[in-house]
């Protein structure tokens, strides 16, 4: 997350909507005392600071299920064993048909 974030700051965009379907991550980021307990404190504080920019970053907690392509796009970046982010300047086939299954609602 909290690659993927400088790495939108970097690209110039203001207005985020990031999508996680871990509900701990979403609730430990937004609560400061449980950040600085958490044994991941140093990451959890280098999001907050991000967070803490001028921008408008909204963070929704969603279920695996209806979070499709990310969960394809995780896979799929385990699977190659590369670290940090990679951007994808034009969806794949398998990534098109997932947006259209989820654009769709069908799971």
């Amino acid at each position: 997350m909290r690659d993927v974030l400088q790495l939108a700051w970097e690209k110039g965009f203001r207005r985020v909507i990031c999508d996680v379907d871990c509900a701990e991550l979403a609730s430990i980021i937004t609560d400061e005392a449980a950040s600085q307990r958490h044994a991941e404190f140093l990451v959890l504080g280098s999001i907050r600071q991000l967070l803490a920019r001028e921008w408008n970053v909204r963070i929704n907690c969603v279920h695996r299920e209806s979070n499709i392509v990310a969960d394809y796009l995780a896979r799929r970046g385990a699977a190659a064993r590369s670290s940090g982010a990679w951007v994808i300047e034009s969806p794949d086939p398998d990534v098109e048909y997932l947006l259209l299954k989820d654009s769709l609602s069908i799971l």
